[in-house]
């Protein structure tokens, strides 16, 4: 049972658990067209499994003198593994990119970069250097409309349809609701100039917010449901 135990503590910490939540719901939208793209799939997951391991190995020196999670104490134990993880990942990501570079390359290009200078400190102040998502009240929104782009939009563009902004708010309003329970667990730990969800509007508000966002998002699928069901 520890083994067990260990073996999802280090799918967590590697992010895999991540890229395959990103990857489940490009495939929502793939199938929802249709259409099947391998290639879209594979690169989301390598391209999610990069960024996400690279923003947290480039601060791991930092947040592991914040904290002392689980999760955290694996990082750093194997962070040269998991750097072998990330450069490995930008490889086989950039070999599916490649295939469909023609019809995503500006938003990947757009996304890559907000995704990279929203964990990296590259901004500067009077008084120190900071993050995008050190930005007070932005995390949750730049998570939510990256995931919503990448899930919802990139299949929409390789499927060569103009993009349908009720979808991609639908997709917005479920992972900003999904989000919400991990700015509850980070409330402790999270610097209170961050503003986030739960530290603004406390713990039981947020977890109203995002019911009320899920049942938002519930509804534009109850009325797309029905619109194509009437059309066709």
């Amino acid at each position: 049972m520890k083994f067990i135990v260990k073996i999802l503590d280090f799918l967590v910490a590697s992010n895999v658990y991540v890229s395959l939540g990103v990857v489940s719901l490009t495939l929502l939208s793939l199938d929802i067209r249709q259409i099947e793209h391998p290639n879209l799939l594979w690169f989301v997951f390598f391209a999610t499994l990069f960024i996400y391991n690279f923003i947290r190995l480039v601060n791991i020196q930092f947040t592991i003198s914040k904290s002392a999670t689980i999760r955290h104490r694996i990082i750093y134990r194997y962070k040269r593994f998991f750097w072998f993880v990330c450069i490995i990942s930008a490889v086989i990501g950039f070999y599916f990119f490649l295939p469909i570079s023609q019809f995503i390359f500006l938003p990947i290009i757009v996304l890559g970069f907000v995704s990279i200078i929203y964990g990296l400190p590259i901004f500067k102040n009077k008084f120190h250097l900071f993050r995008l998502r050190d930005v007070p009240g932005l995390k949750i929104f730049l998570i939510a409309f990256v995931w919503s782009y990448v899930t919802e939009g990139l299949p929409a563009l390789i499927n060569g349809e103009p993009l349908y902004y009720l979808a991609l708010f639908e997709r917005f309003l479920f992972i900003f609701a999904i989000t919400i329970p991990f700015d509850i667990r980070d409330f402790n730990y999270d610097a209170t100039y961050l503003s986030t969800i739960p530290q603004y509007f406390g713990i039981n508000t947020a977890k109203w917010l995002a019911l009320f966002a899920i049942l938002s998002c519930e509804l534009i699928l109850f009325y797309r449901f029905f619109s194509i069901m009437i059309s066709t």
